[in-house]
């Protein structure tokens, strides 16, 4: 939160209105949910049940990205990854918390 009002209110003043009112629907949304679900949280249900092997190949992850961003470097190619990055998390993130939101308070058959 500090840094978030030290760096990003000066640099765009218009995210100090923004964030308010989505950490409200997020919170409403939460609630909610906390409220009326049934099922066991996905992280209680996956504890004690994550084989080491599985874990370790998360390694490979960072190892695979150092690999690639030093071909490209050795190459001389200047991909704008934060570019793709961005064109691609951004609607999809959007689409994610709409479609939870969506999914919580949708009107549910009994």
């Amino acid at each position: 939160m500090v840094i978030f009002l030290a760096a990003r209110v000066p640099a765009r003043p218009y995210a100090a209105q923004i964030l308010p009112p989505l950490l409200a629907v997020c919170w409403l949304g939460l609630s909610r949910n906390a409220r009326t679900e049934q099922r066991p949280d996905v992280l209680d249900g996956m504890l004690g049940r994550n084989r080491l092997l599985n874990v370790m190949t998360l390694v490979l992850i960072p190892v695979s990205a150092i690999a690639v961003y030093t071909l490209f470097r050795s190459l001389k190619l200047h991909v704008p990854t934060n570019v793709v990055v961005y064109v691609i998390t951004m609607p999809l993130g959007f689409w994610f918390f709409f479609r939870s939101l969506w999914v919580t308070f949708r009107p549910r058959n009994a």
